[in-house]
């Protein structure tokens, strides 16, 4: 998808005139499907991850992390643009979106690659609610 490219062929790739039907419109329905996946399968992982007794906690974490992300980007691109943006301005948003993106893939693959929990015996007692 040319929005998602690096910033000399992502911002080489916005057409000049409003093309809604042939350019923000696909990309608008791909990008809006593939967040819609990622968005889907993180709230999965989350839910899947930690035992019944705290999915509402790992849910809400998410949710939470999701809202704070959005809200924080948002102020991050108004802060990086300036108040009368040209065409090589967003040059400056595609690096910051691509530096904080791979900052986000190395941090995940970290996360990923530690020492995951030694697998709960049967015989293990089980965790308890205590209110």
């Amino acid at each position: 998808m040319p929005l998602t490219a690096p910033p000399p062929r992502g911002a080489a790739a916005l057409p000049a005139t409003p093309d809604f039907l042939t350019f923000w419109l696909p990309a608008g329905l791909i990008g809006g499907a593939g967040m819609g996946a990622v968005a889907y399968g993180v709230a999965s992982a989350a839910a899947l991850s930690v035992s019944p007794l705290r999915f509402a906690g790992a849910t809400g974490l998410n949710t939470t992390a999701r809202q704070l992300g959005g809200a924080l980007g948002v102020a991050a691109l108004a802060a990086i643009l300036p108040a009368r943006a040209a065409l090589h301005d967003f040059a400056h948003v595609y690096l910051f979106c691509t530096l904080i993106s791979a900052a986000a893939a190395v941090t995940g693959l970290g996360l990923s690659l530690r020492a995951q929990p030694a697998a709960v015996s049967e015989s293990a007692p089980k965790e308890e609610v205590t209110a």
